[in-house]
């Protein structure tokens, strides 16, 4: 499953893009993608791929 993760480190929001799996029962990361600063990322409006439009 590929997904998204926000990790806080010294007060800033950083965003990953992630990708685990069950091995052996247990999740596990099989690769992982720094995308930036959250507040960098907002401006290109990436919060409008993960919204439903209903």
């Amino acid at each position: 499953m590929v997904y998204i993760t926000r990790k806080k480190i010294k007060g800033n929001t950083y965003l990953y893009l992630e990708e685990s799996t069950r091995i052996d029962g247990k999740s596990c990361r099989l690769w992982q993608k720094y995308l930036g600063p959250e507040d960098s990322l907002k401006d290109l409006k990436i919060n409008s791929l993960f919204t439903k439009n209903i």
